[in-house]
């Protein structure tokens, strides 16, 4: 759609036939956004011009893009890296129309949606991790992973009003989000876990082995924790003919 703004402007005739009638016009175009990569996109949207009323016969039109943004102001969302012009017919109704068509290539500027919707969520994603080096006796493990939870779910709506409203693509922000949120639920679950053989009653009987087993000859490799000897030694499992199936061997700290 357009309006035009000068329409009192001389049209100008030359002896070849051409008409040139340079007046000042408002168009608003409408592209279909592409938002599987937000905010990291590209959209290209197609301006095309051609006439209702005169064939290809009648009217020749042509496009010029040079110089075709002297008069461009800046955007702080949008960056136009090329336009492609294109010129070519078009068949309505089977008569040959003369068409010029306009390919805007524009990416959108990241910084913005970067210090507002990634980095926050990168840096509640690296607080997740630290939960497993408060120490249990603490009793805040569960306290601290619950408020990230509560942190990023706010951010997690502070996101939707950013991101497009689309059901085709689900957008890359979207995406992270949704799989930080798992990784905090993860991290909660095994906080629980932890904290039930850490306060367990004694009176409920022994950790079982295969537990303490995968603890301490293989998460501590994985933090690199030193267990002491004597603890190695009451959970090295064997087999029925009393051959160890494994020996862990104690890691010092680096």
């Amino acid at each position: 759609m357009g309006r035009a703004i000068g329409l009192n402007e001389p049209v100008v005739v030359s002896s070849d036939g051409r008409v040139r009638w340079l007046t000042p016009t408002i168009l608003d175009g409408f592209c279909k956004q592409f938002v599987r990569y937000f905010p990291f996109d590209e959209q290209y949207c197609p301006l095309k011009f051609y006439s209702w009323n005169y064939d290809v016969k009648k009217l020749m039109l042509s496009g010029n893009d040079r110089n075709m943004l002297s008069n461009y102001t800046e955007s702080g969302t949008w960056a136009i890296m090329d336009i492609i012009k294109k010129e070519h017919t078009t068949k309505k109704d089977n008569i040959a129309k003369a068409t010029v068509t306009f390919v805007v290539r524009i990416q959108r500027k990241v910084f913005y949606y970067f210090v507002y919707l990634i980095a926050p969520c990168v840096l509640t994603a690296i607080l997740a991790t630290l939960i497993f080096y408060l120490p249990a006796a603490s009793g805040e493990r569960m306290v601290v992973g619950c408020t990230i939870l509560l942190a990023l779910s706010v951010f997690f709506l502070l996101a939707t009003n950013y991101i497009p409203e689309t059901s085709e693509h689900v957008p890359l922000v979207g995406r992270y989000y949704s799989m930080v949120i798992v990784e905090i639920c993860i991290a909660l679950v095994c906080t629980a876990w932890v904290l039930r053989y850490h306060y367990r009653n004694p009176a409920m009987g022994k950790i079982p082995r295969w537990i303490r087993v995968y603890i301490f000859g293989y998460i501590s490799k994985l933090v690199r924790i030193k267990v002491p000897e004597e603890m190695l030694a009451k959970n090295t499992p064997v087999d029925e003919g009393g051959q160890e199936f494994f020996s862990p061997t104690p890691v010092s700290l680096n």
